[in-house]
């Protein structure tokens, strides 16, 4: 069982992967944005981050270069729509800065049981 956090600002995305981990045994808490992402990793550090890219105010990429400045061992996993225009070249920084994977959406249930799997075992 692992304390996962999920930084997704669409609702009914971020509750469909809660679903899922969750019945996976995983501890899970979602949060909209990154700022309360950074709120809740500050009171209960969770053993994975999975975080979208793009969101209002500080993004994806902004989180995950604060988190490797503050707790640079937490296992983080990056998402977002790889079709979307400029993706590619974010994915890339995402994976340079320290993201483990990529999970492209939509999201497939066996691709994010997979890779949360990965990044946990890592």
């Amino acid at each position: 069982m692992a304390k996962i956090l999920i930084v997704e600002p669409d609702e009914s995305t971020r509750d469909a992967i809660r679903a899922l981990l969750e019945l996976e045994d995983h501890l899970v808490t979602g949060v909209a944005n990154a700022g309360s992402a950074l709120l809740e990793i500050e009171r209960n550090i969770p053993d994975l981050v999975l975080t979208e890219l793009y969101m209002e105010g500080m993004d994806g990429l902004e989180l995950i270069r604060a988190c490797r400045r503050q707790w640079p061992g937490l296992r983080i996993l990056s998402m977002t729509l790889g079709a979307r225009p400029g993706a590619t070249d974010t994915i890339q920084i995402a994976k340079l800065l320290g993201a483990s994977a990529f999970l492209d959406k939509p999201l497939l249930d066996d691709r994010v049981v997979d890779a949360v799997d990965v990044a946990l075992a890592s």
